[in-house]
């Protein structure tokens, strides 16, 4: 059996190879700031390359910003591996963003149904009813979406997955009246899909507005 010997780490200094979540309100500026972080680190717009995912399509009026729009699980493994395979040849892109993740995960559930269908043998039309149901389709999609960053992380890529927030509210155990909770900002992701990006990424950032209300 082969033992794997502990090693002393050094912490990095820089932002090479790092993952980052950053989410927010909608029209916050998630797309601007990749952009902005891309020319502020390499001053040099195709050493970025940002992923637009689905329908999110919120990158037209920005200059000097490198993209592609996916619409399809099938289209997004093989820019992986281009990403990943070109490395240094034919591209020398060093940062990537996803924009948004929450038009990625549909993407992600797509594929988890036809590999259901194919190990299972079993008809599957929703990732409900993938991998015999009980929550098993979200948590075999979940894992695909981590196999899929870790490639590009292992590759040395800077990852930056943007999503949205919302509002929920939140009530401590033993609340009784409506007024006795709280308000805490979240993601629009379901937990199982959430927890991809906020547990194993390196760094969570929540962008926020703040407003000062006036009387009148």
């Amino acid at each position: 059996m082969a033992i794997k010997r502990p090693t002393v780490k050094k912490a990095k200094t820089t932002m090479e190879g790092a993952t980052i979540y950053l989410r927010s309100q909608k029209k916050w500026g998630k797309t601007t700031l990749f952009r902005n972080l891309v020319l502020a680190k390499y001053g040099d717009a195709e050493k970025g390359f940002l992923i637009g995912l689905g329908a999110e399509e919120g990158y037209d009026f920005l200059d000097q910003i490198n993209a592609t729009q996916i619409d399809k699980y099938e289209d997004l493994k093989d820019t992986v591996d281009w990403l990943i395979s070109e490395k240094g040849k034919e591209h020398d892109i060093r940062m990537i963003g996803f924009d948004v993740v929450d038009e990625l995960m549909p993407l992600m559930e797509a594929h988890t149904i036809k590999l259901s269908q194919k190990e299972t043998g079993k008809p599957c039309k929703t990732i409900n009813q993938a991998f015999d149901g009980h929550h098993n389709g979200q948590i075999r999609c979940a894992l695909e979406t981590k196999k899929l960053m870790q490639r590009l992380k292992k590759a040395g890529f800077t990852l930056i997955a943007i999503s949205h927030t919302k509002n929920k509210t939140i009530k401590p155990q033993g609340c009784q009246s409506e007024d006795d909770g709280y308000m805490q900002l979240t993601s629009t992701l379901m937990a199982t899909y959430e927890a991809v990006f906020a547990d194993i990424f390196d760094f969570v950032f929540t962008g926020v507005v703040e407003k000062e209300v006036k009387e009148e």
